[in-house]
């Protein structure tokens, strides 16, 4: 048996309370689509409703239409390409005027998105309360998206977000060359939702429209977040759906990451559309916009999250794995983990 003085003892007990102590997290950095709501739950009612009334407009069996479409949000990247329409074969085909093809299928596509997105975009259940807990807390919030600027500034309004997380950090969408289109006046729709979406009032205090080449798992965008928010790694916490990106900049720059695993778990209508039917193939594509797409390894995190809400339990310097997670090879593919919007 081992005596101890009482100032041995005192700083023993200093010492397990330092080792123990959880540093004060600063900054919470969140992505967006499918971490505080489900950008699939407008998409593909819309593409339910739009798909075969714009397919019997231009005389093509709604698979034929479905599949071209999805060759051009493919090729670019996103769902929400303001030129998707334009830059459809269906366009070169057209026997109408520039104007007419807007009037009669341009619009009513864009119509229905924005009156699905209305309807059914919404925070997950447990986000709201978990802000107000942070804000309570003092830790200052932060989005990091992927989206297109246009976008992800319209969805954050729309989810009601905007009033009580700091700052919004999304990428520039580079134009494409009027000399792509059939007739000049094709760019002029994309150009008008960009706008007008881009010039929507917003409570954000600050805003950044990123380079396209921040695309995650590039770490500029939360690098840019820290900078601003004077945070250091480890008073920074990030949480997002995607392990091969979200993960892949958390672990870039030293941060723990949440892997918000509660988000990648669709309808099978859902994953049906995204997967087969608006794809140029008929099959889930490997470029990252397929919903069934999984890394075999999945970066070091802190938890495998069942809820936004996981966020309040990493509020501390936690012990976090060095080691990659390998994951079972065998495991059936249920969600995402690289969404594409």
């Amino acid at each position: 048996m081992t005596n101890k003085s009482p100032a041995q003892s005192k700083n023993h007990v200093g010492a397990r309370k330092k080792r123990n102590s959880k540093p004060y997290v600063k900054l919470v950095a969140t992505d967006m689509d499918s971490t505080i709501g489900l950008f699939w739950s407008y998409f593909c009612p819309a593409m339910n409703k739009i798909s075969p009334i714009l397919a019997a407009k231009l005389g093509v069996p709604q698979d034929e239409f479905e599949r071209e479409v999805g060759r051009v949000m493919h090729k670019r990247g996103t769902h929400e390409w303001p030129w998707v329409m334009e830059e459809t074969k269906f366009r070169r085909e057209w026997k109408g005027t520039p104007q007419s093809f807007r009037q009669e299928i341009s619009e009513p596509f864009w119509a229905t998105l924005d009156e699905m997105r209305a309807k059914f975009l919404r925070p997950f259940d447990d986000v709201n309360e978990t802000i107000d807990a942070l804000v309570g807390k003092g830790v200052k919030i932060a989005i990091v998206s992927d989206a297109p600027f246009y976008m992800a500034l319209t969805r954050a309004c729309d989810h009601g977000i905007d009033g009580r997380i700091e700052a919004l950090y999304a990428l520039d969408a580079p134009l494409p060359d009027v000399s792509e289109f059939v007739d000049p006046f094709d760019m002029q729709l994309g150009l008008e939702r960009i706008a007008a979406l881009e010039a929507r009032a917003h409570k954000f205090k600050l805003v950044r429209k990123l380079p396209k080449d921040y695309e995650k798992p590039n770490p500029g965008g939360l690098k840019a977040a820290m900078k601003d928010f004077g945070v250091k790694p480890s008073e920074t916490l990030f949480i997002g759906d995607s392990a091969k990106k979200d993960g892949g900049v958390a672990e870039v720059c030293g941060v723990r990451f949440i892997w918000a695993r509660y988000g990648i778990y669709l309808p099978p209508e859902y994953i049906d559309i995204v997967d087969r039917r608006f794809t140029p193939t008929g099959e889930a594509p490997t470029n990252g916009h397929g919903i069934t797409f999984r890394p075999k390894v999945l970066p070091p995190m802190v938890e495998k999250a069942a809820s936004f809400e996981a966020i309040l339990n990493h509020l501390g310097q936690e012990r976090r794995s060095s080691k990659k997670t390998v994951l079972n090879p065998s495991a059936r593919s249920q969600g995402t983990e690289e969404v594409g919007h």
